[in-house]
């Protein structure tokens, strides 16, 4: 089964940008198909640039801030006691 496309090909949509503390939308025009959770490039109506977003919703692109996401994960071998006995050195 496949997932409904939320977004058609040249459909108007709501550009979302996000950032702590604020949301900002915009009008695009989607340049291609596309289901939730999908990265499609849409055109923004008033400046005309290209950029790429996450499809969030129906008519609905969502556009990040390009900035990294800082995210702290663990190497296999480690554990949260290993960590601690580490820090505790």
């Amino acid at each position: 089964m496949m997932k409904p496309e939320l977004v058609q090909r040249n459909e108007p949509v709501t550009l979302v940008f996000q950032a702590p503390g604020i949301s900002l939308t915009v009008r695009g025009t989607a340049l291609e198909p596309g289901t939730e959770g999908d990265v499609i490039n849409v055109v923004n109506t008033q400046s005309k640039r290209q950029i790429q977003g996450v499809v969030s919703g129906p008519g609905q692109v969502t556009v990040s801030s390009g900035r990294p996401r800082i995210t702290a994960s663990l190497a296999p071998s480690e554990t949260t006691s290993g960590i601690q006995r580490r820090f505790a050195q």
